[in-house]
């Protein structure tokens, strides 16, 4: 059996990680700095630099002028750098990014830059891009982001371990009932279904505890939710429904098959565990076109650029989550 003990010991320090981290990003706060500003065409040449921008990548006005905005950028991120100038426009003038620039002494830092598209007559004729260094909260965000996740995880652990516990009770009282049973059968096939949740919950374990290479196919989303709604329906109880809207039309992506499973699994078990006295987890699945220009539902860090996809839904009737629980979501 786990012992939620260590469990819960292990979740405290992780807690005790993380309030020192934040505490550490709270006293160190952002430095005072005179803000780099740069003007440059949707070309990319520079027009304008301010006495900050030329101190930081320590040159001069005349040797930044007419040279490329994308220069410094590291480049994997220059990509991100040519969508953003496609996406700006008379009516989207503003744009909030962040880049890894290689500094004058060869390191490497990053930078968060806010691009504001000057427009003349309705076409963007420039644009005015104000940035600061922010190399200090990279540097930090990273530990407290892996801290926080393992907080997360410790407490998902917690709630696997008492999974493991009730489905090793269910097993064992099911065989002291079928070895003295005239029918052993309804026991057999209550231990058969607890032993294949107890594997489900160790294949989720295994994929949280490792890194495991993505193994990407082209399926239809339909089918693999076909195969998967039995399983997800054997997870809740009677008082929990399970439905499946599928489109007529084809729902072909490339996935790994098992990340999906996994996701929609562990969000059934959430949905199960919000809805204790009964009610309804619907998973819809249809194909989707993004066209250029039209709003987007939804927040996106970066929106995905035009062209078709598939949507995946999961919704249920149950409580909403807390405030703090949802900031541990993702």
């Amino acid at each position: 059996m786990p012992d939620n003990k260590n469990v819960m010991r292990e979740l405290e320090r992780r807690r005790r990680d993380v309030a020192a981290l934040e505490a550490q990003l709270a006293r160190r706060g952002a430095p005072e700095q005179t803000e780099l500003i740069v003007h440059w065409r949707r070309d990319f040449t520079r027009t304008f630099v301010n006495e900050a921008y030329c101190n930081y990548f320590g040159a001069g006005e005349a040797e930044l002028l007419g040279g490329s905005v994308l220069d410094p950028i590291v480049p994997e991120h220059r990509p991100q750098m040519r969508e953003k100038v496609l996406r700006l426009t008379a009516e989207h003038d503003v744009e909030i990014d962040e880049y890894r620039v290689v500094r004058p002494d060869g390191t490497v830092g990053w930078q968060q830059w806010v691009d504001r598209a000057i427009v003349e007559g309705g076409e963007v004729v420039e644009l005015r891009s104000v940035g600061r260094d922010i190399t200090d909260r990279v540097e930090l965000d990273g530990p407290l982001r892996r801290a926080r996740t393992m907080e997360a995880i410790g407490l998902l652990a917690g709630g696997v371990a008492q999974d493991f516990q009730n489905l090793f009770l269910v097993i064992l009282t099911r065989v002291e009932l079928a070895a003295g049973a005239t029918d052993p059968a309804p026991h057999l096939h209550e231990i058969a279904a607890a032993a294949n949740r107890a594997a489900l919950l160790n294949r989720q374990l295994l994929t949280w505890t490792r890194s495991q290479a993505l193994h990407l196919e082209t399926v239809d989303l339909r089918d693999v939710l076909g195969r998967l709604l039995p399983v997800l329906r054997s997870l809740v109880p009677d008082v929990v429904q399970v439905h499946l809207e599928r489109s007529a039309v084809s729902c072909a992506v490339e996935i790994d098959v098992g990340r999906i499973d996994q996701v929609l699994i562990q969000l059934t078990a959430n949905a199960r565990d919000a809805m204790p006295d009964g009610g309804r987890v619907l998973i819809d699945v249809a194909p989707v076109r993004i066209e250029s220009g039209a709003p987007i539902e939804g927040g996106y860090a970066h929106p995905p650029p035009p062209g078709p996809y598939v949507r995946l839904g999961v919704t249920d009737s149950g409580a909403h989550l807390a405030d703090e629980d949802r900031e541990r979501v993702f």
